[in-house]
């Protein structure tokens, strides 16, 4: 403490701080006040002495802190006395102000010039706020980006992003070859009014709690979790739900920085192709859901085809064949032979169902062959005069999503898997234990056309020669 250049007269006073840093909340929620000290210099010292001092600074008293009295007392026999600063927290803060603290000349004091002001410096309740998210695995190989529906665009990282995007994730299930598969979740946070140093970001999600260090960059902490836990090992859809805290001290306060929502779709194989496409692996998943033996793989998203269910992931419901130019380009496109076609128009045909449905066998790791179907050219019957063979006449219009338009093919396409002989029809949803049975229960009767009529043509006339075709040529393609 200085020495009072007038030792013998008028005590001499001055006034620092002992906490320069107060916080409207700190770490645990309270907030942290400042401190000045103002203390004096006399030769006696057996008499109390009240000390004036005056406010400034950008902080507004009642709203950032609680008002100073103006006066403070050092009690007798003491050498100084304590002002607290009280912040007051305050939601809209975002911006550190200023309490400055001035002693005051008056008849029993004298400030010293050099020491009569202090400044103690309010922080905003420190913020932090979750923005970006990044998906992966310990094992990059069991991490798959998921395709949107309708176009080639990938859904890759960051797959969260604060009122941006939300995409939907995809793993390999636990248990595979590769074992046991653990997501991992680089995070970046956005925060305000951190002090320390000692930074961690935590994530608590699926009964489990992941922890990191991490690194703060002009507002922004950058953390990346493990999973405490293994991916489940039964195919899965759920919604992956993490609440996020950061620590500035080490783990011992935390602050909450929202919560994060992730569709994640957990595969028995390591889809590649249009098996990445979201209804491909809804559809999938959804059906399979708990499943991890091929036999209950197999059965359970046939289920759905047989029940002619089937729909996007949108919940628009994907027909075969369906009433022309209704929801799609007439005629159908020669993208509607494929898997994405199929998709992006809700309708298709046998071709494109047959892909699809291997594509969702295939994305659980179930292998599926296209197998064509063609009428054997000597099972014609002879035509009538005037007509010309149209094709084959199935026995039912009853389809995916309802009745097909046309019930006239000049050939067909069908699913078998790599192992067995029965033929899947995605098409009309049904099931054939051999090659045979599908020409007993599906095909019907020769169609022919009046010469140079089209099948449709206004001048469409049906021949039906009464006789089931039996010798049809299957071909695996």
């Amino acid at each position: 403490m200085p020495q009072s250049p007038n030792s013998g007269s008028l005590p001499s006073v001055a006034i620092s701080t002992i906490e320069s840093n107060a916080i409207e909340a700190g770490p645990d929620g309270n907030p942290e006040p400042g401190e000045f000290l103002v203390t004096r210099s006399s030769s006696d010292y057996s008499q109390a002495l009240t000390v004036e001092y005056s406010v400034a600074g950008t902080a507004v008293p009642g709203v950032d802190y609680s008002s100073l009295s103006g006066t403070v007392t050092i009690p007798a026999d003491a050498v100084a006395s304590i002002v607290t600063v009280d912040p007051i927290a305050d939601t809209a803060a975002v911006e550190t102000t200023t309490v400055a603290a001035t002693v005051e000349p008056s008849a029993t004091v004298l400030p010293l010039a050099d020491f009569a002001t202090a400044v103690v410096a309010i922080a905003p309740a420190p913020t932090a706020a979750v923005s970006q998210l990044t998906f992966g695995a310990t094992n990059a190989s069991d991490f798959h980006n998921v395709q949107q529906d309708g176009t080639s665009y990938i859904y890759d990282g960051p797959e969260w992003q604060a009122g941006q995007r939300q995409y939907p994730v995809c793993y390999t299930r636990s248990g595979t070859a590769d074992g046991n598969v653990t997501m991992t979740v680089a995070a970046q946070l956005n925060v305000t009014g951190f002090v320390g140093g000692n930074y961690e970001v935590r994530g608590t999600w699926d009964g489990q709690q992941a922890t990191a260090n991490a690194t703060l960059n002009g507002g922004v902490l950058s953390a990346t979790l493990t999973e405490t836990k293994p991916m489940t090992n039964v195919i899965d859809k759920a919604t992956t739900d993490i609440k996020w805290e950061t620590s500035s001290d080490g783990g011992k306060t935390w602050i909450a920085a929202g919560e994060t929502k992730d569709v994640t779709y957990v595969v028995n194989g390591k889809p590649t192709g249009d098996q990445l496409l979201e209804t491909v692996l809804n559809t999938g998943c959804v059906a399979a859901k708990g499943q991890k033996t091929y036999n209950a793989i197999v059965n359970s998203i046939w289920t759905g085809f047989q029940a002619r269910t089937i729909t996007r992931v949108d919940g628009t419901p994907m027909d075969y064949y369906g009433p022309v130019a209704s929801k799609d380009p007439t005629p159908l496109p020669d993208s509607d032979f494929t898997t994405a076609g199929l998709i992006q128009y809700a309708d298709g045909r046998c071709e494109a169902w047959t892909h699809f449905l291997i594509d969702v066998w295939g994305a659980q790791g179930v292998a599926a062959e296209y197998w064509g179907i063609t009428p054997n050219a000597n099972a014609y019957p002879a035509p009538a005069v005037g007509y010309t063979l149209a094709g084959f006449q199935v026995t039912t219009k009853v389809a995916q999503g309802g009745t097909a338009s046309t019930d006239l093919f000049q050939n067909h396409a069908v699913v078998k898997l790599a192992n067995g002989s029965s033929v899947y029809d995605p098409s009309y949803g049904r099931y054939f234990p051999s090659e045979q049975a599908w020409r007993d229960g599906m095909e019907e009767n020769f169609v022919y056309n009046p010469s140079g009529g089209g099948a449709g043509s206004s001048e469409y006339i049906a021949h039906v020669s009464g006789k089931n075709i039996k010798d049809s040529t299957f071909t695996k393609m």
